[in-house]
């Protein structure tokens, strides 16, 4: 006799491996996988013990939670009978195992020949309601094939009646007769467990039977092969729908077919969720059609454009699926997976199973984006509704809703960005990149293409002659963006990370798409409200030397605004995700932002252009960002929430409220400057004090208003030095650009382009 321990999920015993030992449970439960169903062994059980009559094990025994097992040698009757006399007090508790687990096993026997019953009894009436059904459709009724030969179920032998309601008094005597019976008595004890191990074998001959019976019988409503009932009733709601009828009385019976094979033993559970989709998808698609008609039928001008649409994007899933020509496995899961979805009162829960629903479909998503992308290079005439899913994440018409998916329809071929302002969709943006005309972004570890290239090359990856070819080739940097920068950036974008999905489902949809959707036109006019705001905000400090050697290296400003890409989601973020390209800072920065906005616009681009001020000031301090002594907009911000409890310029209201931001900010400086610059553009500007003395001079001194509002706030006390320190420095560089103005002037030569517009710089 030995004590083992087993983990969670551990299979002790397997079916047929001989029977070498008997297993008393002192701890835990175990499921037993019996022939006629499944059975728990609790405490106090015996595993085995029925099944010293075959000498093999007849079940296979798995562990249900940690469970300590005590181990008897046990291959035969004589090794039970040394147990029980050995040890009398055992011989109660191996009993009343023997009894609970053949009564229990009887019960399964009786609930299983009952389902029998009325399993042959419901199949004969719903094949006839089926029948019924064609007539009142006007439908022609098929035949189900082997229907004629099943047979009554009490035409079979039975298990006697008397052999289970023995083994129920058995389990019924009280506790003192169990003792007499069984402990001072180990012959009698012996004996029962003997005859037990052969009833129970007796019962599972006729289960055996009785399994073959019901596994005809269910195969008769649902098999792989759709020569089944529930085909049978599925096309004729198709046939019904299409007419026009009213589909009620179908329903009710496909309803109480769904009942009859839900948890029947007999029937692949996966299999018949999945058939069980497939005829939700069809009640889906029907009530398009129906919808498609009734707009038809309406006396609106333009219904009949919208059943055209409606009837276009039935079946959207299929399309896409079709056009991206992906291995059949990754079809299959990502369609079950969206029916699924679709299944789902809570598409945003945040259980388990949705969650690992919502990581499946966005693992295949990606998966399918990528082929269509590269089928969608090559096709001049890109369909709709691959459009709509490369630009908008659009998927399935049920899922998005019927009216938003109509309105992406109507919208999709003439929706564009705006390449001249830098405005792309993420599929013109890939494109730009296959076409040579932009470079792949940095992914989340802040590493660009070439130096990814590179990487593989020194580590010995690729060959140096391949790493050439690679950076020259434009495929492999679109399929840099695709898997480094796109689920990243998109996950970032959709803002509420725990129930992120890459597919456009209505929940999501909380205001019109028109109203939410980011147009080229609200992009610039955003970015312009910015502009107007802080005029400095995306000029660049750039050296300029005079070609004719009068003027020597001289700092100029250039102007060059971001590309902005629109992400295929609906999100409530905005990502700054670079500020250059490469590391030339004469290039745009890359800002990233959900195509379908929930929040406020002017929030958005303040924070963006917030981020970038900071990441850039960052990039051209390089490692002397936050040095204090050299003067920067991120080293004087460190320096000021470093050390604010030592800054004699905050009251101590002041810096209870630095405190506060960083706690808010979760410590994060840039973070807190973010925050700063929105109250600094939203109300500051205005004229509204909100920041303190500190922060108001730093946001200032290098973030300054333009000369229209400087104006208005010239009266203001708490800006009047910094306006006039402000002024000062302007006439100062002013004075200097106009002396070299006026020196090549007298020279004869054309005041340069670049000259004149860093005098209108210095006017802003």
């Amino acid at each position: 006799m030995t004590a083992q321990e087993f983990p969670v999920d551990t299979v002790v015993i397997q079916a047929d491996e001989p029977l070498e030992y008997i297993a008393l449970l002192s701890k835990g439960a175990v499921r037993a996988a019996l022939p006629t169903g499944e059975f728990l062994l609790k405490m106090g059980d015996v595993i085995g013990i029925t099944d010293l009559g075959v000498g093999k094990h007849c079940s296979t025994y798995t562990t249900m939670e940690p469970t300590t097992l005590i181990m008897y040698p046990c291959k035969n009757v004589a090794d039970l009978s040394d147990i029980i006399y050995s040890n009398h007090d055992i011989a109660l508790l191996f009993a009343t195992s023997v009894i609970r687990q053949v009564s229990g096993i009887c019960d399964s026997y009786v609930i299983s020949t009952f389902f029998s019953d009325k399993l042959y009894q419901y199949l004969l009436e719903s094949y006839e309601d089926y029948k019924n059904l064609c007539i009142q459709y006007s439908q022609p009724a098929h035949t189900l094939e082997g229907i004629e030969n099943i047979k009554p179920f009490r035409l079979l032998e039975r298990v006697d009646t008397w052999l289970i309601e023995y083994y129920e008094a058995l389990k019924s005597l009280d506790s003192h007769t169990k003792a007499v019976l069984y402990q001072t008595n180990p012959s009698l004890c012996v004996g029962m467990m003997c005859q037990a191990g052969i009833d129970v074998h007796r019962i599972y001959d006729a289960a055996q039977v009785d399994n073959q019976y019901n596994t005809e019988l269910s195969s008769l409503l649902l098999n792989s092969q759709r020569l089944d009932l529930f085909a049978l009733l599925t096309e004729l709601y198709v046939s019904a729908s299409a007419s026009g009828a009213n589909s009620l009385g179908l329903d009710a019976t496909i309803g109480r077919l769904s009942i009859q094979l839900e948890g029947n033993p007999a029937i692949d559970s996966k299999y018949y969720h999945f058939r069980l989709n497939e005829y939700k998808e069809i009640i889906s698609n029907a009530k398009l059609q129906r919808q498609a008609s009734d707009a038809l039928e309406s006396d609106d001008p333009l219904s009949v454009i919208k059943s055209n649409t409606i009837s276009a994007l039935s079946g959207s899933l299929n399309t896409i699926l079709q056009y991206a020509d992906c291995p059949e496995e990754i079809s299959t899961a990502f369609q079950q997976n969206i029916i699924a979805l679709k299944q789902l009162l809570d598409k945003n829960a945040d259980d388990d199973d949705t969650r690992r629903l919502r990581s499946e479909i966005t693992k295949l998503f990606y998966e399918i984006y990528n082929t269509v992308f590269q089928i969608s290079i090559s096709d001049k005439s890109v369909p709709p509704i691959i459009k709509m899913f490369l630009s908008f994440g659009y998927v399935d018409e049920v899922l998005c809703g019927i009216n938003n998916a109509v309105y992406l329809y109507s919208i999709v071929e003439d929706y564009h960005g705006d390449e001249s302002h830098g405005i792309y969709t993420l599929y013109e943006w890939l494109l730009a990149i296959y076409h040579g005309k932009k470079e792949p972004s940095r992914n989340e570890f802040d590493v660009d293409y070439s130096s990814y290239v590179h990487e593989l090359k020194i580590t010995g990856q690729i060959a140096p002659d391949v790493e050439s070819r690679m950076m020259a080739d434009n495929s492999q940097k679109v399929m840099y963006e695709l898997h480094n920068m796109f689920p990243v950036v998109n996950k970032i974008t959709f803002g509420r990370f725990t129930i992120f999905s890459p597919v456009l489902t209505e929940q999501n949809i909380l205001k019109s798409m028109e109203s939410m959707m980011i147009t080229p036109a609200k992009a610039i006019e955003n970015l312009n409200i910015i502009r107007s705001i802080d005029h400095t905000a995306f000029y660049h400090e750039t050296i300029y030397a005079d070609e004719s050697g009068k003027i020597g290296k001289e700092y100029i400003h250039t102007e060059i605004l971001p590309d902005m890409i629109l992400m295929p989601n609906v999100g409530i973020r905005e990502v700054m995700w670079q500020e250059i390209e490469g590391r030339n800072r004469q290039t745009p920065s890359r800002m990233m932002l959900p195509i379908f906005c929930i929040t406020d616009l002017d929030l958005l681009f303040t924070r963006l252009t917030a981020e970038y001020r900071w990441e850039m000031c960052k990039r051209v301090q390089g490692a002397r960002w936050n040095d204090i002594a050299d003067p920067s907009l991120t080293s004087l911000y460190t320096d000021y929430l470093q050390f604010y409890r030592k800054n004699n310029d905050l009251t101590t209201q002041g810096k209870e409220q630095v405190k506060l931001a960083l706690q808010k900010s979760k410590n994060s400086f840039r973070e807190v400057f973010v925050r700063d610059y929105v109250t600094w553009i939203m109300y500051e500007s205005k004229g509204s004090p909100r920041l303190s003395k500190v922060s108001r001079g730093i946001l200032f001194q290098f973030c300054p208003f333009a000369a229209r509002i400087r104006e208005t706030l010239a009266n203001n006390p708490l800006y009047t030095d910094l306006i006039s320190h402000y002024d000062l420095k302007a006439e100062q560089s002013m004075g200097k650009v106009e002396k070299f103005a006026k020196k090549i002037a007298a020279s004869g030569s054309e005041i340069p382009e670049v000259l004149e517009k860093e005098l209108l710089y210095l006017q802003l």
